[in-house]
């Protein structure tokens, strides 16, 4: 929990939806794409990797990650470069559900790359 409290929700207490999300989590699932935990990935989803294609999306994208996201801004940056027309956000103080951490800003974020690419 001190992990998913510091990168995947910075709020505290979490908003309701957020705890129940993680404590209904259906493990039959979880366990079967991804095996014990994120840590030891033993299951089906271990060596899936569509990284290889993103160089063929050829509309604009908007990536976005929180400074503390499990989803590391380097590595969602690496991400970005992959694809031929991508833009990073990075929102602060926020982590993997910086979309609800960060509301205003993420909002912000994705009018203004909305306003820029219609």
């Amino acid at each position: 929990m001190a992990f998913y409290r510091r990168h995947l929700c910075c709020l505290d207490p979490w908003p309701a939806f957020v705890a129940a999300a993680v404590t209904q989590l259906n493990m039959d699932v979880y366990m079967t794409l991804w095996g014990p935990s994120e840590f030891t990935i033993t299951g089906t989803l271990k060596d899936y990797d569509l990284a290889p294609l993103l160089g063929d999306i050829d509309v604009p994208v908007l990536l976005t990650c929180g400074d503390r996201d499990e989803a590391a801004p380097a590595t969602v940056q690496q991400f970005q470069r992959a694809f031929p027309n991508a833009a990073l956000c990075v929102l602060p103080n926020a982590a993997h559900l910086h979309q609800i951490e960060q509301p205003a800003l993420f909002l912000g974020a994705v009018r203004g790359f909305l306003s820029r690419v219609a």
